[in-house]
């Protein structure tokens, strides 16, 4: 326990560890033969630092993808506006003609 968990700096180098599942079996098992109950609070750790860093990738591609969606419907709206203009033009053209 002293070695992962005994100063707040190793404690939050375990902590990422037990995030990104490296190794954390051999982390959890020593430490679930003394304390028994310690078992529930890794499960949860895990399960919460999945679903979260799941949350965080999926936020970021959906905001990548909107703003994208956003760019490509103002570049469309432009070329829209720039074709009414050229026709307008050719309208009035043929009209003086």
């Amino acid at each position: 326990v002293e070695i992962h968990f005994g100063t707040v700096g190793r404690s939050m180098l375990t902590l990422i560890q037990i995030m990104t599942l490296d190794s954390w079996s051999g982390i959890a098992r020593p430490m679930t033969m003394k304390y028994s109950w310690v078992i529930i609070y890794f499960v949860l750790f895990i399960g919460l630092c999945s679903i979260v860093l799941l949350n965080l990738v999926t936020a970021i591609i959906v905001e990548t993808s909107m703003d994208g969606a956003n760019k490509d419907r103002e570049a469309q709206q432009k070329w829209r506006d720039k074709e009414m203009a050229k026709k307008c033009e050719m309208m009035v053209q043929l009209i003086e003609k």
